[in-house]
């Protein structure tokens, strides 16, 4: 079986019929799938080798949009029978404030003008929807519960919340 993100893309070397599956559930509800299908299998072989590997510790997402990537993680635990991790989440859950000076793309361009035109546009950059739509999407028939926490605390000082302690 190959991955087939739209009709003219296949991934010849991702083959793996239940990452297929889960990813298909996922997609709607993220934004990483818009770069292509390899963030996507990043991260489910991530989870992947993090259960294997019997590394401890909880997931913890940052900008989590409409849930698809945390929806992902958690269904690659359950897949890899990991039950004990607790997923984190951490977002505004009402758009990207507005950018400083600083606040900068990979390729150094700045963030403000897409910020501003969303402004004009009366529309909010970034934003997927309220925490609780974000909770619905995430507790769908089929996908463990097991989001421990969530913040809508935005700060420009790391970690603005107490950290898991795993």
């Amino acid at each position: 079986m190959k991955v087939r993100i739209s009709s003219d893309v296949e991934y010849k070397d991702i083959n793996d019929r239940d990452f297929a599956a889960i990813a298909a559930r996922c997609a709607e509800y993220s934004l990483t799938i818009q770069r292509g299908i390899e963030p996507f299998y990043g991260l489910y072989k991530g989870v992947e080798y993090v259960v294997t590997s019997n590394i401890p510790g909880d997931i913890a997402e940052c900008g989590v949009w409409r849930g698809g990537s945390v929806m992902l993680a958690a269904m690659a635990l359950a897949h890899f029978g990991d039950t004990s991790r607790k997923l984190h989440l951490f977002d505004t859950f009402d758009g990207v404030p507005e950018p400083d000076p600083v606040d900068m793309d990979w390729n150094g361009t700045s963030s403000h003008p897409v910020w501003s035109q969303h402004q004009q546009r009366g529309t909010k950059w970034g934003y997927g929807g309220p925490l609780e739509d974000v909770r619905k999407t995430c507790c769908r028939p089929g996908i463990p519960k097991r989001i421990s926490s969530s913040s809508k605390d935005w700060s420009r000082t790391p970690c603005p919340m107490p950290r898991p302690n795993k």
